[in-house]
């Protein structure tokens, strides 16, 4: 949550509440640093999203990175009850040819912890102060990452491309075109996918943290417009139903 302490004072600031949670393993959540399963993931969102329901104040959701993953996955799988979805940088995992994904979800039954992927520090973001402040954070993880949450996210992106064009919420992808951390391709190719209303902003030579980087201005303005946008619309329609 501390990574996002430029967009949420700015939220609040707009009346929004911010409700968010550390993943399994990650931050000051119980479990071995840095495991964890997609799919248990998925399912903590979806839970924490059932808590919402029934009020009266319009749902978006945002993820970034991992966060990213867990948000589309729980929106491909259940799109209702939400005013409107932001994807920043998500890890949406790169299609790899049979049997290379069967092996590795064989393999995690057995090592899950194996270390897989080292993302580069030195390719989260421009500012250097912003890499010196990460690196000694206590609460972020900086190892590899595990057989066990690789295995599940290329099984779940997998499975979410077929369901990207049920998405009934409106929808804004971020990404930066020189992000070496998650591909923007595959960002690109599922806003192409979706058919509901949508909105792609590449943030030219931007790396993978977008609000920590050298854009983070124009990036955090992006974001706070489309809000704003959809918020005016939900009370439009609102009045128009009391009349």
């Amino acid at each position: 949550m501390k990574a996002y302490n430029r967009l949420i004072p700015h939220l609040l600031h707009q009346g929004f509440t911010v409700c968010g949670f550390d993943l399994p393993g990650h931050g000051e959540s119980p479990g071995p640093w840095g495991v964890l399963d997609g799919a248990e993931v998925v399912r903590h969102h979806l839970a924490a999203r059932a808590k919402l329901r029934g009020q009266a104040l319009p749902v978006f959701l945002y993820g970034h990175s991992l966060g990213g993953f867990t948000v589309a996955a729980s929106v491909s799988r259940d799109s209702s009850g939400l005013a409107g979805v932001i994807l920043g940088s998500a890890a949406l995992g790169n299609p790899l040819p049979w049997p290379f994904p069967s092996l590795m979800r064989a393999v995690a039954r057995l090592f899950p912890r194996l270390p897989l992927v080292h993302l580069p520090a030195d390719r989260l973001t421009h500012i250097e102060a912003v890499r010196e402040e990460a690196a000694h954070d206590p609460l972020m993880y900086k190892g590899s990452m595990c057989l066990l949450l690789a295995s599940s996210i290329l099984k779940i992106s997998a499975a979410d491309r077929c369901l990207y064009p049920g998405w009934t919420a409106p929808v804004l992808v971020l990404h930066g075109t020189e992000d070496f951390c998650t591909d923007p391709v595959f960002g690109v190719r599922a806003y192409e996918a979706m058919r509901s209303e949508k909105t792609l902003y590449l943030v030219p030579g931007a790396y993978h943290e977008l609000l920590n980087d050298t854009r983070r201005d124009d990036v955090l303005a992006a974001m706070l417009e489309w809000l704003d946008r959809r918020v005016i619309r939900f009370i439009s329609r609102l009045v128009c139903l009391r009349r």
